[in-house]
């Protein structure tokens, strides 16, 4: 075998396919495949659009009100609003302790 001068040497390196450069390409696609798996549902849930949100404040308790959300519900889907599929409602009770109202109003008086 001749021997190369290190010009010719690095010309041929320069083409030759390295073993190290090959399996940083396999790190790289799975890295990328990776990264690709994990925000793909994140940019989905992205782009869905916001629900609205109705705050629902009472001084009672969930289950003293019962009557009252499901008819305030009842009312809602007569419009077309239905909780999770196209309205959002966050319930906030005082629990009878009506000092508590202003602060799950979020008035912070």
């Amino acid at each position: 075998m001749p021997h190369l001068s290190s010009s010719d040497e690095r010309r041929i390196r320069q083409f030759a396919p390295d073993r190290r450069s090959s399996r940083m390409g396999r790190r790289e696609l799975i890295v990328g495949v990776s990264a690709a798996a994990i925000f793909e549902p994140r940019a989905a849930r992205a782009q869905q659009k916001a629900l609205p949100v109705i705050g629902y404040l009472s001084s009672r308790s969930p289950e003293d009100s019962s009557a009252q959300v499901a008819a305030f519900r009842q009312s809602l889907g007569e419009l077309n609003y239905v909780e999770g599929e196209n309205l959002a409602i966050e319930y906030r009770w005082a629990l009878g302790d009506y000092e508590r109202l202003p602060a799950l109003a979020g008035l912070g008086w």
